[in-house]
């Protein structure tokens, strides 16, 4: 029973770090830079991307929507470090 749970404790454990270790990585390719992007390079395509797919330019669109939501959480998180 022990190592049942074990070898399930162990196996989220992977998981999450898995997705823990994923997670920045794709922030950078939601913005279109690279993982060596300076802090000016991140608002610059934050700040294109985000006039590019604001809600207002595109209303009624919920794709577009949903891509500013993504644009809008991947700069909060690079530009808090």
């Amino acid at each position: 029973m022990k190592k049942k749970i074990l070898i399930i404790l162990s196996s989220i454990f992977m998981f999450l770090n898995l997705e823990l270790q994923a997670a920045p990585f794709s922030y950078y390719q939601v913005l279109g830079v690279s993982q060596t992007a300076t802090d000016r390079e991140i608002i610059n395509a934050f700040r294109k991307l985000s006039l590019k797919y604001h809600p207002d330019k595109n209303a009624g669109n919920k794709e577009v929507e949903e891509k500013y939501k993504e644009i809008t959480v991947a700069y909060t998180v690079l530009s808090n470090p």
